[in-house]
Formats: C-alpha cells, structure tokens, sequence
C-alpha cells in the first residue's frame, strides 16, 4: 500500500511543476511581444523623423534654388491635400519664379502625403497626419512640420501653424486638445529675403 501513495505525490508535484514551467514560458512570450511592439513603435518613430527631415530639407533647398519667390512660398495649411495642382510641369518647361513656387509647394505636399513616390502601383506612405507652414521670421522664411507620433510625449512649445486644438494630434488617452501625439520640426531659411 506505500506505492501507490508516492507515485500519486510524485504526478502532483509534476504537474505543479508543469504549470510553473508553463506560466514562466507565457510570461516570457509576453515579455517578448511586449519588447518587440516597444521596438516597433520606436522604429515608426524614427522613419517618421527621418522623412519629416527629407521632406523639410527638399522644400528649403527648392526655395533656396528659386532666389527672390520667397513671398510666393508662404503657405499655411500644406498636407491637408488642399494644395491645388499646378496647371503646368515646371520640370518640363521653363517657369516663372512665381510659377515654380507654385510648383514647388505641389510637389512639397504631394510628398508629404507620400503621393508622389511610387513602387510599381503603390504609392510611399508619407507622414501620419502631415500639416506644414511656410512663414516669416523676420527678414527670412521658416518651414515647420508637423506630424502625428504613435507615443504621447510633451507638446511642442510653439504652433506657427495654427493647427493646435483641432484633435490631429490629441492622445486618446489624454484630454481633449493636448497635442501630446504632435512632433514637429522646424527649419529656418536663412539666405531667403522677403520683402
């Protein structure tokens, strides 16, 4: 009658074994997943940075390569699809400098919303939720960009473009009009006088 009682203990004591075995893989796994979305989410984050940069250097250099259109560059609302097509391809006849501006700022919120790069059928995704201003500083232009992040962090100080309080940008998690999902980036054109 001894054995029967030590192999009952003995399959207990395995199967508590088991399950500890097995919550200490499921909290692994979790970990893991957790690890990688963090990691994905940070990767989104600097691909994001890295094509507002693109972006924001394109369009300073196609107004530095066009000297005294300066006022034809100020925009306030790039990236909302409302920037109208030019009538003529600047890359295929000669423009006015007027005319390239106009070019130019297509061309610049084309890219922002990704429509102008294409792979095969498909176009580039461009920026979450893009929306630019080209404004005065001053004697000089500035180009800022903003764009919808996938992590709530502080709100940028400044709003030149006057977007602030319209939910772009709000964290769901927070109140409404905190912009803590807005990054920005912002880029002076020095040799640019406006007159």
């Amino acid at each position: 009658g001894h054995m029967p009682r030590v192999l009952s203990a003995c399959r207990g004591l395995a199967m508590i074994e088991f399950l500890l075995a097995l919550g200490l893989f499921a909290t692994s796994v979790a970990a893991l997943a957790s690890a990688q979305l963090t990691a994905r989410r940070a990767v989104f984050e600097a691909q994001q940075e890295v094509i507002a940069g693109y972006l924001v250097q394109g369009i300073v250099e196609r107004i530095l390569a066009n000297p005294g259109a300066g006022p034809n560059y100020l925009a306030e609302e790039l990236g909302d699809g409302s920037e109208a097509e030019p009538g003529v391809s600047c890359t295929l006849v000669d423009c006015s400098p007027a005319a390239m501006a106009t070019f130019d700022l297509a061309q610049f919120e084309a890219a922002l919303l990704g429509s102008n790069v294409r792979y095969g059928e498909r176009t580039a995704p461009g920026l979450s939720e893009p929306r630019a201003c080209i404004y005065r500083v001053g004697d000089t232009l500035a180009v800022t960009l903003n764009w919808r992040g996938m992590v709530a962090g502080a709100s940028p100080d400044s709003d030149p473009c006057a977007i602030s309080g319209q939910g772009l940008y709000d964290d769901p998690a927070g109140s409404a009009g905190d912009d803590r999902l807005r990054r920005q980036l912002t880029r002076q054109v020095i040799a640019v006088a406006t007159p």
